[in-house]
């Protein structure tokens, strides 16, 4: 199996390693069952929040738009009235969210420039 540092739909292959994952179909496929698990949970992780941060942080069209469509996920999951559970990395704490004007505070505050919207 190849591994691949995902935080944008053109994964680079990467060593064994952290923030890197299994897969035998690719980085479009890893980048589905994400999407989907977000829909359906409603949580970004501490694991997963590093994983945005780190693609944020890259600073590329395609790893912020990455992250731009992971918060979209997120919107759309709200937009169906379920809440979300959002990692916090200030105290390590999870927040509760049931707005798209929460999850746009929560995003500001560390993604700076990055917009939420849906669909």
């Amino acid at each position: 199996m190849t591994r691949y540092a995902c935080y944008a739909s053109s994964c680079r292959r990467t060593a064994l390693g952290a923030g890197s994952h299994e897969t035998s179909t690719g980085p479009s496929q890893f980048n589905k069952q994400l999407d989907a698990e977000l829909f359906a949970t409603g949580i970004v992780s501490a694991a997963l929040y590093f994983r945005l941060d780190d693609a944020y942080g890259y600073g590329a069209a395609s790893t912020v738009g990455w992250v731009e469509a992971k918060l979209r996920v997120l919107a759309n999951r709200l937009a169906t009235g379920a809440s979300l559970s959002l990692y916090r990395p200030q105290d390590g704490r999870f927040v509760s969210c049931s707005s798209i004007d929460e999850l746009q505070s929560w995003a500001s505050a560390l993604f700076p420039g990055v917009v939420v919207t849906g669909t």
